[in-house]
């Protein structure tokens, strides 16, 4: 009776210690750090049109209750500081929530609860102390400030559905894919996530493919049609136009750019050929362009990231607002002028470049995943190489000994294919930088905790079982 008195008390202990670690850490560095201000901080408090809605609508929220005046100590805005304090206190809930949720799931030890809480602390120490940024997500002023809690809550019900095929679950990654893609169209990824999740579902309850399908159908339209009505609403209200968000487009067009020729001229739109050539001028006698990269996967990856806002913002961006300005090009009809013109480009350029756009891609991917498990920085290519073998080497090692998938290895396999999905999407539009990746970091190296765990415990039993024989 004493050893279950002690080991209940243990448990409350444990549990009480993963709230209370999550929230301190936080909350200190709020304190500390206070608001941290980023090079696209503005767009959001200004309510640019090119950004998602809904992470403006939450500063607004903030700046309608104390004002937008009102300052503390270092001339911080109150509003802004109320606003990281609540990302704060949310990248803190959220550690909590994944934390207990893989403890009782996974039947965890202390220790490894414990471990599975501090790696979302480690990966925000790491940005603050060792990253050139020098700060932690949850104080910027930046939609990562919410989309990477946001991602880790929606693992945590994925995993949940996909393990127990529960409704709840479902409509709760239902609801955290509408909110995430709202806050930052990367987290499309959540999306893809789910739909993979229901066909599954489908396919081990035997209800069917066929319905999973109508299911994934329904539900992904239901989340852009949220997504979408979100969108105009909040624009119609803040710029009395119905319209969605501009300007998601210039991240292809910095692609087509880039992987361009001079020659590509050709195939412009007549109207535009003068446009084309100013932006590409610019950025070939820069040494800005694909031409102009040296060899090696690294220092390639370097020169596309490099030069990728010399590109999209010092160049283009500039060109194509004073040609929005002038009205010249009215004859492309109403809307957004930019788009349009960014909308021609595409056009004209992407179907000769596939094969360079692929290997721009392919390299962004490699980078990709360096990044989601450690730093940009050569010697952490092998690191990386060593640590997805392992990763995937326990992940076969759990279906293995289980025969089957076993709960342990669908974290493994919902968590790879979150990384392979995230990376991909980021590959394909621009440079893979930590801010875009760090989103698996911590979920990486939880899921091989659990797996390690699950292995472990596979072991203890059959010990024992051979004990007992």
């Amino acid at each position: 009776m004493k050893k279950l008195t002690d080991k209940i008390r243990n448990n409350s202990i444990c549990d009480n210690l993963l709230w209370i670690i999550p929230m301190l850490f936080y909350i200190f560095f709020w304190l500390f750090d206070g608001v941290v201000w980023c090079a696209d901080t503005n767009s959001y408090v200004e309510l640019n049109p090119s950004r998602e809605p809904l992470y403006p609508i939450f500063l607004s929220l903030f700046r309608g209750i104390f004002g937008a005046e009102m300052t503390i100590w270092n001339g911080q805005y109150l509003y802004l500081f109320v606003a990281v304090g609540v990302q704060s206190i949310l990248a803190a809930v959220t550690t909590s929530i994944m934390a207990l949720f893989l403890k009782k799931e996974y039947k965890l030890d202390i220790l490894c609860s414990y471990a599975v809480m501090a790696l979302p602390l480690m990966t925000s120490l790491l940005c603050r102390f060792a990253a050139n940024r020098a700060s932690m997500y949850t104080n910027s002023i930046m939609t990562e400030s919410l989309a990477i809690s946001l991602y880790l809550l929606f693992f945590r019900f994925l995993i949940d559905y996909v393990i127990h095929h529960s409704h709840k679950a479902m409509w709760a990654c239902i609801l955290l894919s509408f909110i995430g893609i709202s806050v930052r169209k990367q987290m499309l990824v959540c999306l893809a996530l789910i739909i993979i999740g229901i066909i599954y579902v489908s396919i081990r309850a035997k209800s069917g493919l066929l319905k999973g399908l109508i299911n994934v159908v329904l539900l992904s339209v239901l989340v852009i049609a949220c997504v979408k009505a979100l969108d105009l609403g909040y624009n119609k209200i803040v710029r009395d136009k119905w319209m969605t968000h501009t300007e998601d487009n210039r991240f292809i067009t910095t692609m087509a750019i880039y992987t361009a020729d001079r020659e590509y001229v050709e195939y412009i739109e007549p109207r535009l050929k003068e446009l084309f050539l100013q932006i590409y001028d610019i950025c070939d006698e820069n040494g800005w362009l694909m031409n102009a990269e040296p060899t090696g996967i690294y220092n390639r990856s370097e020169h596309f990231s490099n030069n990728y806002d010399h590109i999209q913002l010092d160049t283009m961006q500039q060109i194509l607002l004073s040609v929005k300005d002038t009205g010249e090009y009215n004859f492309l009809g109403e809307g957004e002028v930019m788009d349009l013109i960014r909308e021609s480009f595409n056009a004209s350029l992407l179907p000769h470049e596939v094969g360079r756009l692929i290997r721009v891609f392919a390299i962004n991917f490699i980078t990709g995943m360096v990044t989601t498990v450690s730093q940009n920085r050569p010697i952490f290519y092998w690191y990386t190489l060593v640590a997805f073998a392992a990763y995937i080497g326990l992940l076969v090692r759990n279906i293995i000994k289980e025969r089957s998938v076993s709960s342990a290895s669908i974290m493994g396999i919902c968590v790879l294919l979150g990384i392979i999905g995230n990376v991909s999407l980021v590959s394909a539009v621009i440079f893979c930088q930590t801010r875009y990746t760090i989103y698996n970091m911590a979920l990486f190296y939880m899921a091989m905790i659990v797996m390690l765990a699950d292995i472990r415990k596979y072991g203890n039993e059959k010990l024992v079982t051979i004990s007992r024989d």
